[in-house]
């Protein structure tokens, strides 16, 4: 079923779900259940962020999004499997099924996150291509910088010894340096009305659990 939805609903929308999200992670009693919950909202996320493209999504950009996923999730694959390129980490239940010990849904993370900055990117930067793709590069590991401070909390992954080495930072720019570039060459735009909503709202997310994980449960 499609839903019938205008832009101004849909932000209303996104808001109310990532306010949802953080009450539901500062309660212990629907801590485990919102853990489950959240490959469902990033799903749901993603479906109101593609309804509102504002572009017929062609054959090149199906073909460039498949190679986002494929590309990152292999990424993602062979940094769990030899700890070497991001460190050493493990996934836990918080992104959903897994396969070769990767959830499948962070290939999606990975593209989405890429979209939304693209878009970003797009709007606020007209000059030299490099600055663009590099700004976009930039808000992909300032994301992943505050989604670390509690990604074990939201039961996405966990790192040896809860250390986190400096080298994840440059690997998470350098691949969405390469992702970023991609999309410009192949010529992808990106006008979409809710990208900056809704990293917004995640980041907002993300401090509001960090905060009631600092000062609630430690």
């Amino acid at each position: 079923m499609i839903l019938r939805i205008n832009e101004f609903e849909a932000k209303k929308l996104i808001v109310l779900i990532y306010i949802v999200g953080s009450l539901g992670f500062s309660f212990k009693f629907s801590l485990d259940f919102f853990q489950y919950l959240t490959p469902f909202t990033l799903i749901f996320t993603i479906y109101l962020l593609f309804k509102f493209h504002q572009d017929t999504i062609k054959a090149k950009e199906i073909a460039v999004f498949a190679f986002v996923y494929l590309f990152s999730y292999f990424i993602e694959v062979a940094g769990v499997q030899t700890g070497v390129i991001f460190g050493n980490y493990h996934y836990g239940i918080g992104l959903g099924p897994k396969l070769f010990d990767t959830p499948l849904m962070i290939g999606i993370n990975w593209l989405y996150l890429s979209y939304i900055t693209a878009s970003i990117a797009q709007k606020l930067i007209n000059i030299n291509w490099l600055i663009k793709v590099a700004f976009a590069s930039s808000l992909m590991v300032l994301y992943d910088f505050v989604v670390e401070l509690v990604a074990d909390f939201l039961g996405m992954w966990y790192w040896q010894n809860n250390s986190i080495p400096f080298q994840n930072y440059l690997v998470w720019f350098f691949v969405s340096f390469v992702i970023q570039s991609v999309f410009h060459f192949a010529k992808i735009k990106f006008s979409n009305p809710l990208s900056f909503l809704v990293y917004l709202s995640q980041m907002l997310f993300l401090i509001i659990v960090f905060l009631v994980k600092f000062f609630i449960y430690d």
